[in-house]
């Protein structure tokens, strides 16, 4: 099965077939060659795997980020920062804490707005 699964994974991405089909072919055709377990579970599983709050989060971030980014406000806040960190040693370090402080609330769990608000 794990040969199956090699050659077909190596075959589909010298054809130039993208990642994720690749990934999801080779997977189903390995499952097929071994014939233990029912081509049923495969699209349970991967409705399964999708159904999840971190991937749903990741293009969530993506898009606070360029609305942040086409809005200004992130411009904003490193200006801010670096004016509130121009004399420290480690300004490059400050900036970077200093503006991430009023994201992270809307973005962290407890534990981590607590150290943020002990750094800034």
């Amino acid at each position: 099965m794990t040969a199956v699964l090699a050659v077909a994974f190596v075959v589909l991405l010298l054809a130039n077939v993208p990642i994720a089909l690749t990934l999801g072919a080779a997977a189903t055709l390995a499952l097929m060659w071994d014939g233990n377990i029912p081509l049923l579970v495969v699209p349970q599983r991967i409705f399964t795997g999708a159904d999840s709050f971190p991937l749903l989060a990741i293009p969530l971030f993506i898009l606070a980020g360029e609305l942040m980014e086409h809005s200004g406000i992130s411009a904003r806040l490193v200006g801010l920062a670096q004016v509130r960190s121009v004399h420290a040693f480690d300004a490059l370090a400050a900036c970077g804490v200093q503006a991430a402080t009023p994201v992270g609330p809307t973005t962290a769990g407890d534990g981590q707005v607590v150290a943020m608000k002990r750094l800034a």
